[in-house]
């Protein structure tokens, strides 16, 4: 299930963009050269490419896939910027899941 997810955001991502683990259940995506809005638009694909994956490992049905959003704000470290892409991640899933969350009020 695991590939088949990844296989399914990959489709989604530029030549650019990476894609990492970050931890169980947990992904990074980096998009450089990304606005918080053209970030938002890229959530909402992979967000929409997981719901449409028919997961065979667990009998076809989908799951649901939680985003929270974050831009770089320089001089900002890193630990600050992934506390708030959590934070929205955590919001997201609180607010029902299957969402894109924002780690500011604008996104």
């Amino acid at each position: 299930m695991l590939s088949q997810f990844c296989g399914g955001l990959k489709g989604q991502l530029r030549e650019a963009d990476a894609l990492a683990r970050w931890g169980g259940e947990e992904f990074l995506v980096i998009a450089p050269e990304t606005d918080i809005a053209g970030a938002h638009k890229l959530a909402e694909r992979l967000r929409e490419a997981i719901r449409r994956e028919a997961f065979t490992d667990i009998g076809g049905e989908g799951v649901t896939f939680s985003i929270g959003l974050a831009q770089y704000q320089p001089p900002e470290p890193l630990r600050e910027l992934l506390y708030r892409a959590d934070s929205a991640l955590y919001r997201a899933k609180a607010s029902g899941g299957d969402r894109v969350e924002g780690s500011d009020p604008e996104t």
